[in-house]
């Protein structure tokens, strides 16, 4: 959503953001000293067939040389970023919007590398509007909201609705 409301700038009254991600960062993590490897090697392989799976260890599920590398290589050209990197977020989609977002994040196993404040000070820090994010943690939640489920619609209802 963060993207195309980029792309298409005033399409959007607002956008809402559950439990953004840090899948660059948690990439890097994961991927550890062999990441560079890992985009080396996708640059090769997709030069010759894009097709071609990464090695199960590169990734979490099969993905093709190809989208790895249009992943990872420039992530803000997917709209992807890592809250460690102020200046990728700053050109990824969350650094240009400047309508209302509502963000919130789990308690409880979130999708991140940074604790959830240092991932909120760094959306406020690249957003063009600071003063029209809300972020909400949704207490006792995890990164799918199971159980938390009327907590999660509680909370849109009530930014929707302000």
């Amino acid at each position: 959503a963060a993207y195309f409301a980029w792309k298409q700038p005033g399409t959007y009254a607002g956008i809402v953001l559950l439990s953004p991600p840090d899948n660059f960062g948690l990439q890097r993590k994961d991927a550890g000293e062999h990441y560079d490897e890992y985009l080396t090697l996708a640059k090769r392989l997709s030069a010759t067939d894009a097709d071609t799976l990464m090695p199960a260890k590169a990734y979490e599920d099969p993905i093709s040389a190809a989208s790895y590398f249009a992943l990872f290589a420039h992530p803000e050209d997917s709209g992807m970023f890592t809250y460690g990197d102020i200046e990728l977020m700053k050109r990824s989609a969350i650094g240009h919007l400047a309508c209302p977002m509502f963000i919130t994040f789990a308690e409880n196993g979130e999708a991140i590398v940074h604790d959830i404040q240092t991932c909120i000070q760094a959306i406020s820090a690249v957003s063009p509007a600071p003063e029209r994010i809300e972020c909400k943690v949704i207490q006792g939640a995890n990164h799918s909201y199971h159980f938390r489920e009327e907590l999660l619609a509680s909370a849109l209802s009530t930014w929707v609705t302000s």
